[in-house]
């Protein structure tokens, strides 16, 4: 049906000013919202749909280059009941400048540390091995990231989070996590303004995907019909595609985003300095994802002591039957241990392949386990897993 022209008593009745808003209008960009991927995909599979270098409109850095790039989600169609395909999974912005008071001590700084940053992602989206190919050079990034744009290939994509911080009542004290007790609900809601609230998801790009994936319209989206070769757009010379190397295997510890290792100081700086709920989120998704238990984590003494947990890399003790006179005999009681008792537990050498007895604080007590953590008084590390209550060892027989 033709729009009828004229005027309407809905537009007499909104007058000149609504006239005037709407000319003030055109030009304006429709804004859509910003729809989030949900953090725990693996594996999946998006179109590259824009990879581009341009200025920062506004902030601190406004004028200043940065590198950012986002792609369409084709696999997997739906993740924990929620539509993820066509939504964008996307990696920056990152700038292309110096940046010295950005970030934490251990952040990239320089220009140099942020070019190397960009040229990873994109030699990822190449397929190519070495950061020292012509088609990363500053006279020919322009036209490999236009080539990218027209051929826009497939690549594997993972995204993650923290776990939500929740403001719990326990029996009138109010925690948010290992943090409190306050003494009330809006105490602990002004300490912790993040709780309650959706952790950020990160997105990592793996690479190339060479392959097909089925779309909802059940068409196979084969790699050799538009992602076998990236062609530059005249006049540019053409991109050679290169062979990618094999997939990584899968690691049930996920992994650092390779050039984006974690600042873990400068995160427990901020947790323990500032309070900061994100880093705070971050180091204890870390130490549990390195396969520390969660009432290990709460009861650390404070979060530089976690970003211990995090990096020590001690086995977890053999599940062996522990040698006769370890343990208490039947008819001794045997006492409920408690956080801060003095204790020996068996531990395997990683060295000598041999299990010893070593000295320790019981750093956290999970009751309803009958589950220990400790920490090595010879070395002040929290040492990896739980120990059983009947694995302690209270006195030399």
């Amino acid at each position: 049906m033709p729009m009828q022209q004229g005027t309407s008593s809905l537009a007499q009745r909104l007058g000149q000013r609504a006239t005037q808003a709407w000319a003030q209008s055109k030009g304006a960009e429709v804004k859509y919202g910003n729809p989030q991927l949900p953090g725990g995909i693996e594996g999946g599979v998006a179109r590259i749909n824009a990879v581009e270098i341009k200025e920062y409109a506004t902030g601190d850095l406004k004028g200043q280059l940065m590198f950012q790039a986002d792609a369409i989600v084709l696999s997997p169609k739906e993740h924990k009941g929620q539509k993820v395909a066509g939504l964008r999974t996307k990696i920056g912005p990152h700038p292309l400048c110096d940046t010295p008071n950005r970030g934490s001590e251990n952040a990239p700084k320089t220009f140099e540390e942020h070019y190397h940053w960009m040229s990873n992602e994109v030699a990822k989206l190449l397929g190519v091995k070495d950061l020292g190919v012509p088609e990363l050079a500053p006279d020919r990034i322009e036209m490999t990231l236009a080539a990218l744009r027209q051929a826009k290939p497939m690549i594997l994509f993972r995204t993650w989070s923290g776990r939500k911080q929740e403001i719990e009542n326990r029996g009138g004290k109010f925690f948010v996590g290992a943090r409190g007790p306050y003494g009330s609900h809006d105490a602990a809601a002004k300490a912790n303004p993040y709780a309650g609230q959706e952790p950020l998801v990160n997105h990592e790009w793996n690479g190339r995907f060479e392959g097909t994936v089925e779309t909802d319209a059940g068409v196979q989206d084969d790699t050799a019909r538009d992602n076998g070769q990236i062609v530059a757009p005249p006049p540019a010379a053409k991109v050679q595609r290169m062979t990618p190397p094999p997939p990584a295997p899968v690691e049930e510890t996920p992994a650092e985003p390779e050039g984006m290792q974690e600042d873990l100081d400068g995160l427990a700086a901020a947790a323990d300095g500032q309070g900061d709920e994100v880093a705070m989120a971050r180091l204890k998704e870390l130490a549990l994802a390195a396969g520390w238990a969660e009432s290990a984590v709460d009861g650390a003494d404070n979060w530089a002591a976690v970003v211990g947990m995090i990096q020590d890399d001690q086995p977890a003790p053999p599940e062996t039957e522990q040698p006769e006179g370890d343990a208490p005999t039947a008819e001794e009681p045997v006492p409920d241990p408690a956080k801060g008792d003095i204790c020996k537990v068996p531990f395997r050498d990683p060295k000598t392949k041999r299990t010893r007895k070593v000295n320790a604080e019981i750093i956290a007590v999970d009751k309803r386990k009958r589950t220990v953590q400790v920490k090595d008084l010879a070395t002040k590390k929290p040492l990896k897993d739980l120990f059983p209550w009947d694995a302690i060892i209270w006195e030399e027989d």
